[in-house]
């Protein structure tokens, strides 16, 4: 009866702890949810050119989560929907906005969220959405990236530009050095004209003063 009795003990220990393991785990797992649980949606209308899945979430430039899937948006195919996982315990307010900015050189994105009033009430999702939506805005980043190909072509006309004004210089320049030639070679001319009649004239004078009958 003795050895059955400490079996019955033994079991009913295992039982116990085995039961506890068990809340323990739904605990965890209830309370990793309600973590992982916040999450938004971002409409982004230009490029998000650089920005990856799992990619960093920061508010005003603490990490609070990451970029969990980025897609086109299924009703406006000019938008690009961006859901992000954020640690609940962060407040997101009505008027915080989300933008794209970049990590240092490496040429990859992450959102960033600005704003955000302390008297603002906590953004709640709408009732034909799944997701609260954080307003998004463009950022500098993708002003770079929208516009690098006109920036492009508008240098490419001034050089072109640039080089048309100074082959028309070249050109004139060119031109000029032919006409300045011959007005120089027709002036020594002039000039060697000019000498000549000035030796005739002293050698005119000198004769005339030999032949002169002075008092």
């Amino acid at each position: 009866m003795e050895t059955r009795a400490n079996y019955v003990a033994v079991g009913a220990f295992v039982i116990v702890i085995l039961i506890g393991a068990f809340i323990s785990v739904l605990w965890l797992s209830s309370a990793q949810f309600q973590r992982e649980g916040a999450i938004y949606d971002i409409y982004f209308r230009g490029s998000v050119s650089g920005l990856t899945e799992s990619a960093p979430v920061r508010y005003k430039g603490v990490l609070i989560g990451r970029v969990i899937n980025i897609r086109l948006d299924p009703e406006n195919v000019e938008r690009i929907r961006v859901r992000i996982e954020v640690d609940a315990a962060t407040p997101i307010k009505q008027d915080a906005v989300a933008e794209l900015e970049a990590q240092g050189i490496t040429g990859l994105a992450f959102v960033q969220i600005t704003g955000g009033s302390n008297a603002s009430p906590v953004l709640e999702k709408r009732e034909d959405k799944r997701y609260p939506i954080i307003a998004s805005r463009q950022s500098g980043l993708e002003e770079v990236v929208t516009s690098a190909p006109e920036l492009f072509k508008r240098a490419t006309q001034v050089a072109d530009r640039i080089a048309l004004v100074l082959s028309d210089a070249n050109r004139h320049d060119r031109r000029q050095p032919e006409p300045n030639r011959q007005d120089r070679d027709r002036h020594f001319e002039d000039d060697v004209r000019d000498a000549r009649g000035g030796d005739r004239g002293n050698i005119a004078v000198e004769g005339f003063s030999r032949d002169a009958e002075w008092p």
